[in-house]
């Protein structure tokens, strides 16, 4: 089961744009109307895809897995966050990477400290494919492909991985 996660904080526009285009371009299910927790859907197509689009922001969402575990009764094997990326050079671009706090004594943007989950086993092919549509398509004039290092939280114990659009804002 492959769970992706999305948010509508409004610090995150990235973020709900992405689902709302997932959304739009496949049939879904609601499985759970909204709440506290946010909405969630499951694909129509491939019933082992879920997408849960949460209130609040994700870095510091820790245990997505295990909250979607109890609320759908399955347990995910991964989990795809999908995100805005802020870059101190301001340069547009289209990022993937894993997630937590290597060597860090803290976790000023979420996670545990010097603590890792696994990395998801999409992650490779996800880059590469990224990064051949970027370059066959009018976006590598506007968009930087990249595979940045773990920086961030949130904690979980399901291989995941971020997906991210964006510069400076």
């Amino acid at each position: 089961n492959t769970l992706v996660v999305a948010t509508t904080d409004a610090h995150d526009q990235a973020s709900f744009s992405m689902a709302m285009a997932l959304l739009r371009r496949t049939d879904w299910t609601s499985v759970r109307e909204r709440d506290a927790e946010g909405e969630l859907w499951q694909s129509s197509k491939r019933s082992n895809v879920f997408l849960w689009l949460l209130e609040d922001g994700l870095v510091r969402n820790d245990h997505v897995d295990r909250r979607f575990q109890e609320i759908a009764g399955v347990r995910p094997d991964d989990v795809l966050f999908l995100s805005r990326h802020a870059s101190a050079s301001g340069s547009p671009a289209l990022t993937v990477h894993p997630i937590g706090n290597p060597g860090r004594a803290n976790a000023e943007a979420g996670g545990i400290p010097n603590r890792c989950p696994p990395p998801s086993p999409r992650l490779a092919s996800l880059y590469r494919s990224l990064y051949q549509k970027t370059a066959a398509s009018s976006l590598k004039d506007h968009f930087e492909v990249s595979l940045e290092g773990t920086h961030h939280g949130p904690w979980l114990s399901t291989p995941s991985l971020f997906a991210e659009i964006g510069s400076i804002r």
